[in-house]
């Protein structure tokens, strides 16, 4: 899935999408032949779950190691 469609689902800007991955709530999104990001089912869960969070008003989310609890998704 690419970053609009994404964004469009989580209702989130693209911008934040990009901003997840810079400060590191999202790691190794991979890149089709354009560079652009291609998200896998797997990211699309960990994020549900991350604005989940967000939404629920988790102060600490940007904070949390990715690797801390997607290792069962």
């Amino acid at each position: 899935m690419r970053i609009a469609a994404l964004s469009k689902r989580l209702n989130i800007s693209s911008y934040t999408l990009r901003y997840y991955e810079k400060i590191g709530i999202i790691q190794n999104i991979k890149r089709d032949g354009n560079g652009q990001r291609e998200f896998t089912e797997n990211d699309v869960k960990w994020l549900e779950f991350v604005v989940r969070l967000k939404r629920m008003q988790m102060p600490k989310v940007k904070r949390m190691n990715p690797f801390d609890l997607s290792s069962g998704l």
